[in-house]
């Protein structure tokens, strides 16, 4: 099962971008995200001042490369693939320039997502007017990974108490049972848990504490930051 810990297991840490507003990270990630796309082109080069910033982020939120490596290794066969696409179809420079955008993207979204409490994360999108319907969706979408990663495990102990094993193809057709039954139960828990919710009073609309307001600190960042931005756009220009 996965420790719900694992996910904000760093936003805890006393640091100075965990200080911050959700809304404040959240708005910085999203202009250095497209200010990057749009301005790096297909020239690779391009993208060191923005891997800077994420260099400086990273040293902010005390996250180690380790850390930020190891997170972001699922997205590299997503990134691989797209850029051998580009490799053979524009050549070498306009992949490279895919892969390493895509990468500072992820890396920039784990910074977030690792320095940020989701309960926060969601009163940040809120406070960025994001619809309702996208909040409550991310919201069951973090309960219901935990639902099916329990379900999993406990399958996978039954499964192995029955002393597994057997030809390939008998694992093979054991395996899709298991998967069967998975879904199964992780739908039947995630039906308990919409009734639990409903029965206190659940309408559709994901319920979050007051936004605090926007301190002193948030404000320097976003200055220090959107400058940063500008400057790295007049170089590149």
């Amino acid at each position: 099962m996965i420790d719900p810990s694992y996910i904000d297991r760093y936003s805890n840490i006393d640091a100075i971008y965990q200080k911050l507003d959700a809304r404040v990270k959240l708005l910085i990630t999203i202009i250095f995200i497209i200010v990057m796309t749009v301005f790096v082109g297909d020239n690779p080069l391009r993208i060191i001042p923005f891997f800077i910033f994420i260099v400086i982020l990273s040293a902010m939120s005390k996250l180690s490369p380790k850390v930020l490596f190891r997170r972001s290794l699922p997205a590299f066969p997503f990134l691989f693939f797209a850029s051998l696409t580009l490799w053979f179809s524009k050549g070498n420079h306009p992949a490279i320039s895919v892969f390493l955008k895509g990468l500072v993207s992820v890396l920039s979204v784990i910074i977030l997502v690792s320095t940020t409490n989701f309960s926060n994360l969601l009163r940040g999108l809120e406070g960025l007017k994001t619809p309702s319907l996208i909040v409550s969706m991310l919201s069951f979408v973090y309960r219901y990974v935990f639902i099916i990663t329990d379900e999993y495990s406990h399958i996978k102990i039954a499964r192995e108490s029955r002393n597994f094993g057997g030809s390939k193809r008998w694992q093979w057709k054991t395996i899709g049972y298991s998967m069967g039954s998975l879904f199964l139960h992780s739908y039947e828990r995630g039906n308990w848990v919409y009734s639990a919710m409903a029965a206190r009073g659940y309408n559709g609309n994901i319920r979050v504490q007051k936004l605090q307001q926007i301190g002193i600190g948030d404000v320097i960042f976003v200055v220090i930051s959107i400058t940063y931005l500008i400057i790295a756009v007049w170089i590149l220009s």
